[in-house]
């Protein structure tokens, strides 16, 4: 076979089976989609989306101008339709992110297919992805972070797959390439858009150091980086402009500073944060966190994330710390939030869940299943082979709980 067919059985191998997912998960949104107007925050969404005006703080400026543009699609007949199809493409870019991250970090194909089809048909990402809302958006930069940080990770375990499983996008000469500036970007327009990830965002920025720790005594390697966060935070010149022009909701003083600042960083809610921190009713709070996830997922699925995340920590302490940390410093910050959308809040710490869900079939957890089976210390054949046959069969169960759900969720 030559080396041009050799390549384009590996492009085809690697692109088909995410375009069949983002297409499946497509169609099923699309499918489920929301007809029309909504009302309540979804339906604010929708009005300023269409008049390009001004979202409750903190405005929101970059997901109405998408809004804006998904309005003006010639696509269904209903302005309103086509902002609730912006869900559907968002939280359809988030699976894929998560299949990339989750493929990249495990070497396998069916695992990230699995964590993406888990988040996919999770309750509350499925209902977001079929109306107008600003969470999708705010899930789909949480994943751009976690995959930048996973795109530029190579494990320190001595006994990981060979190089070239998990570094498929290494280019060709070798070299590597720093996605440093995609974190920055990923990191300054979630906050741009909502300053609750600034705490998934403290997570990421302890990660980043830990995985590069020179980065500190390297001030070149700061310039594409502090660019690219500068660029992030372009979308909030859309609020002062609108405000200058008379447009839809826009508060008068938002073309002052004080106005400016007072918007965007919603200091109308400062009281909302850090809301339940008397010790007996925290504690109610997290228990409600509890009934959050078993609202999300089935118990076979929770189990496996909690499975995964112990395989993350034991493959990578760098990785079970981003995935963990990142997934209970979120959860934590809103259980203390005052807000009745708490399954809502939650959505960005559903990404590290269920890639933790993909780490649970990660090729090497044969290596742990041959421990158990090891006789005298030694794995033996018939425990080796009986490690790959387990692997495969949680393999099949979980596809087959995945299936189980998203039939009862429909």
């Amino acid at each position: 076979m030559s080396i041009r067919a050799i390549i384009s059985r590996l492009i085809v191998r690697e692109a088909i089976f995410p375009f069949l997912l983002c297409a499946a998960f497509f169609v099923l949104y699309v499918h489920t989609l929301s007809p029309g107007l909504l009302t309540a925050d979804n339906g604010e969404f929708q009005l300023v989306g269409v008049l390009l005006g001004v979202a409750h703080p903190p405005g929101f400026p970059l997901y109405t101008m998408l809004a804006h543009a998904a309005s003006l699609l010639p696509l269904g007949d209903d302005p309103a339709w086509r902002i609730n199809l912006l869900s559907a493409a968002i939280s359809v870019a988030t699976l894929l992110l998560v299949y990339l991250t989750t493929r990249k970090l495990t070497g396998s194909i069916a695992a990230g297919l699995l964590a993406a089809a888990v988040l996919g048909i999770s309750t509350t990402f499925w209902a977001q992805a079929t109306t107008a809302n600003i969470r999708s958006l705010t899930a789909f930069f949480a994943a751009l972070a976690i995959f930048a940080l996973a795109a530029d990770h190579r494990p320190q375990t001595a006994d990981r797959r060979p190089q070239t499983a998990n570094d498929y996008w290494r280019p060709a000469d070798g070299r590597r390439r720093s996605t440093v500036p995609l974190l920055a970007l990923a990191l300054s327009l979630g906050l741009t858009h909502h300053l609750s990830l600034a705490f998934m965002a403290a997570v990421f920025g302890i990660a980043l150091l830990w995985q590069r720790p020179s980065l500190w005594r390297e001030p070149r390697e700061w310039l594409w980086p502090g660019l690219a966060a500068v660029a992030g935070l372009l979308p909030l010149l859309y609020l002062p402009w609108r405000a200058a022009v008379g447009a839809y909701n826009a508060p008068a003083d938002l073309t002052t500073l004080n106005g400016f600042l007072y918007h965007v960083l919603a200091q109308g809610f400062r009281g909302d944060f850090f809301y339940f921190m008397e010790p007996a009713l925290l504690w109610e709070r997290l228990r409600v966190m509890g009934n959050v996830l078993t609202f999300q997922w089935n118990g076979w699925l929770l189990a496996a994330a909690v499975f995964g995340l112990i395989v993350a920590f034991w493959r990578d302490r760098w990785l079970g710390f981003l995935l963990g940390g990142s997934f209970a410093v979120h959860a934590f910050i809103t259980a203390t939030y005052r807000a009745p959308q708490t399954v809502e809040y939650m959505l960005p710490a559903y990404v590290p869940l269920a890639i933790c869900v993909g780490m649970a079939v990660h090729p090497q957890i044969t290596q742990i299943l041959d421990r158990w089976s090891a006789v005298g210390g030694r794995p033996s054949a018939v425990g080796g082979q009986w490690s790959a046959v387990a692997r495969s069969l949680l393999l099949v169960g979980l596809a087959t709980a995945v299936l189980l759900q998203a039939v009862d969720r429909y």
